[in-house]
């Protein structure tokens, strides 16, 4: 898979990884019934590390039916994908029964893209208007061959009482509730609109609404979390979360964290403030070996915010298990918010053909801390130091204890010499 995708999942061990008590469940057929609400098969691990980059993406891209050459994988760009303002590759493998009394159990492999786009800025500020072509600046021109179905699903929902209209008619229409809203959607069949005997493109799908304002200030979300470091220095630290609950009735969330085993967290510390713990569930690191997890059921109070805190030391690392860029920093993988919504004003029509998507799960930020260094140049200058010092010390004493001391014999004079030197003295003679 990490060669597969561009992505470091080998990096993943028994010290990054643990078993969630209740925040996840396993997904997909479970041979055994007991274990349909165990965690026993299930670990958790993350790579705040990573980003997702095009290196993930083109990888990605191949496991579709036809790739980038024909149906949604058309629209797929990295250019306007990651010019957006939020998205998210997904790639999920869960266990399918193949018959009815699930006998045999094959695999089954989901690709999800998440994009998030700015609304569109037109000439007019209160006509809203968009198309496939205009978000992900490709025209979609055919239906992969390859692919049982090939669908675009529009919600056709007011958007703050202004009706949307469509440049098409819609191959199907239909209502359904999701979260206790009702849904109107609209679904293009790829495969009805285009004729695999041409090779003319599908007509172009734009969405246009009349009389819309654009907000200054964002609907806030029901469920909100935040998180930041706490303390200063390189020894003592904090980690303090904030979970704003804006919905005026009781919530109850689940509230995961997992901690590198390098921080030493005091569980002592820990502090909760306009929250109710229902439970708790915490398991110690292992030096090398295991990580903290802490798991929380909390009730968050109507139209609050709560405040969680929990303070931790470093540690001191063996020289080599710094990364190469030590300095950068050790993340702490981002807190886990997972809750079931009464009302779900963001969640589309998807949320009721999948069940898991009905679940929301909240990630904070990952933190970034420091640890204390060592000084990685000191063994360099150490040995250069050393090998100077040794070669200088060296060279004298190997002349002194190899050598033999003898007295310089005379040396012979040149015949130019000695005439030289005779014509010298005669010169000498003549002169006194």
């Amino acid at each position: 898979m990490s060669g597969l995708l561009g992505a470091h999942l080998n990096a993943i061990d028994s010290a990054s990884s643990f078993q969630p008590l209740v925040s996840f469940r396993p997904n997909g057929a479970i041979l055994s019934k007991d274990m349909s609400n165990s965690s026993a098969l299930l670990r958790y691990a993350a790579l705040p590390r990573e980003t997702v980059c095009t290196e993930n993406f083109t990888p990605w891209t191949k496991l579709l039916p036809c790739g980038t050459a024909a149906g949604l994988g058309e629209l797929f760009e990295a250019e306007s994908l990651y010019d957006c303002d939020y998205h998210s590759l997904g790639l999920h493998f869960t266990p399918h029964c193949l018959d009815d009394g699930c006998g045999q159990v094959g695999v089954r492999l989901s690709l999800t893209l998440t994009v998030v786009f700015p609304p569109p800025v037109t000439s007019n500020p209160s006509i809203l208007e968009w198309s496939l072509k205009s978000l992900f600046h490709r025209p979609l021109t055919s239906a992969c061959p390859l692919a049982f179905s090939s669908t675009v699903t529009v919600e056709t929902n007011s958007i703050d009482g202004v009706q949307v209209s469509l440049s098409q008619t819609p191959s199907l229409t239909g209502t359904v509730e999701v979260a206790g809203r009702r849904r109107d959607r609209a679904v293009f069949d790829l495969h009805s609109l285009t004729n695999s005997t041409t090779s003319k493109p599908l007509p172009p799908l734009s969405v246009s609404s009349s009389s819309w304002a654009y907000h200054i200030m964002p609907e806030q979300p029901e469920l909100l979390v935040s998180r930041h470091l706490v303390g200063s220095g390189h020894d003592w630290g904090g980690l303090a979360t904030e979970i704003t609950n804006s919905a005026p009735h009781t919530v109850e969330v689940l509230y995961l964290e997992m901690v590198p085993w390098f921080f030493r967290l005091y569980l002592h510390t820990l502090s909760v403030s306009q929250a109710t713990v229902l439970s708790q569930h915490y398991v110690p690191a292992k030096d090398r070996r295991r990580a903290h997890m802490l798991e929380l059921r909390l009730s968050l109070p109507p139209l609050s915010t709560s405040y969680l805190s929990l303070q931790f030391r470093r540690a001191h690392l063996k020289w080599t298990e710094h990364k190469p860029d030590a300095h950068h920093g050790f993340y702490i993988n981002s807190a886990v918010i997972t809750t079931v919504l009464s009302e779900c004003p963001n969640c589309t029509s998807l949320a009721a053909q999948d069940q898991d998507l009905a679940v929301l799960r909240l990630y904070s930020e990952p933190l970034l801390v420091s640890l204390p260094t060592p000084d990685f140049s000191m063994p360099y200058n150490v040995i250069c130091f050393v090998c100077t010092v040794i070669a200088i010390a060296f060279g004298s004493v190997f002349n002194l204890t190899t050598r033999t001391l003898q007295p310089a014999a005379a040396a012979k004079e040149k015949l130019l010499t000695r005439i030289l030197r005779r014509i010298g003295v005669l010169s000498k003679q003549k002169s006194d």
